[in-house]
């Protein structure tokens, strides 16, 4: 595999995981996620390690649409490299918007997948969110206390 066919790759893989998460179908996220899934983020390493766990991150997701009325997930890869025929890695930009508005600033984010029982999974994450906005995705801190909801105004924007 090439680099270019590798950004293709790695681009419909992006487009699959936002696509499963709106249309509510975990069978389908699931088959795009290794388990386990190693994470990276401003809080620190972590892992995905059960199923459990795989799929409280796709209800968070879930909680996320209808808690902020997103109506765009935007991924777009960037610095995509094919490592190995079976390995692809790559950055890309990420754009979470409610009716066009950005509901936190644009990050960076990357992934590792690797061709697993026929489908590209994810095996490492690198979550370019930044601290501060980290509560309008998860629903924990960091050490496992609660954080709290954030307040949403009727369009589903955040105050």
């Amino acid at each position: 595999m090439d680099d270019r066919e590798a950004h293709h790759t790695f681009q419909d893989w992006l487009d699959r995981v936002v696509v499963h998460v709106v249309d509510d179908d975990y069978a389908a996220w699931r088959r795009t996620m290794f388990c386990p899934l190693v994470v990276d983020s401003a809080t620190g390493p972590s892992a995905m390690a059960t199923e459990d766990q795989l799929r409280a991150k796709f209800d968070e997701w879930r909680r996320l649409i209808a808690t902020h009325n997103l109506t765009d997930l935007v991924r777009t890869a960037h610095d995509v490299r094919a490592v190995a025929r079976d390995r692809i890695e790559g950055a890309y930009t990420f754009d979470i918007l409610s009716h066009g508005a950005p509901v936190m600033p644009r990050f960076i984010s990357g992934a590792t997948l690797k061709f697993r029982e026929g489908h590209w999974r994810a095996t490492h994450l690198h979550s370019g969110l930044a601290e501060r906005y980290r509560h309008l995705i998860h629903t924990t801190a960091a050490d496992g206390d609660p954080v709290a909801q954030p307040i949403s105004t009727p369009e589903g924007n955040i105050r």
